[in-house]
């Protein structure tokens, strides 16, 4: 993050002491599909969830989610095909292929008025996530980056009701 990324924006792990983030509020994950899937068109079951093949974000990877965990209590289990590292990502994977991708909501409604996607409820009671934006402290008093950051937390209150007001804080590693 020190040398290439700028604002770094997601559910953000333990972040070095250099590093400055605000907090951007919880956000439920739901599925979104392609329009026009059989499975796009009657509400989720936990069931047909499970048998539909998935795609995951997650920029380090990992395959294996607490929605396994929850699966895996149900005696359930599903098919991650791929992970890829952004939502956008998993939208267009989605877009383009007969798989769910899991997204917060928020991102996923927007993603729907732009793309032929239809947004679905997982029927799985998922803990909510903290996504928060995060940026070096080299950039801390940079007006534009300033702007940028105030900008992504005013599109996020304004699609999000419970998310957090824009505070920056500073992360020990």
């Amino acid at each position: 993050m020190r040398d290439r990324i700028d604002l770094d924006i997601g559910a953000l792990p333990d972040l070095p002491h250099d590093v400055r983030s605000s907090d951007l509020g919880e956000h439920h994950i739901v599925a979104v599909a392609r329009a026009g899937t059989s499975y796009a068109k009657d509400p989720l079951t936990v069931a047909r969830f499970a048998e539909i093949p998935h795609v995951t974000v997650s920029r380090r990877g990992r395959m294996h989610s607490v929605v396994d965990e929850v699966l895996a209590a149900q005696n359930l289990s599903r098919r991650v095909l791929a992970t890829v590292p952004t939502a956008s990502a998993a939208c267009f994977f989605a877009l383009e292929s007969d798989v769910l991708a899991l997204v917060s909501s928020e991102f996923a409604v927007r993603a729907a008025a732009a793309m032929p996607l239809v947004v679905m409820d997982i029927p799985l009671d998922l803990p909510t996530v903290r996504l928060s934006q995060a940026w070096h402290l080299r950039l801390d008093a940079d007006p534009a980056h300033r702007w940028l950051r105030e900008t992504v937390a005013r599109i996020v209150r304004q699609s999000a009701p419970n998310s957090a007001p824009d505070q920056a804080t500073s992360v020990s590693g």
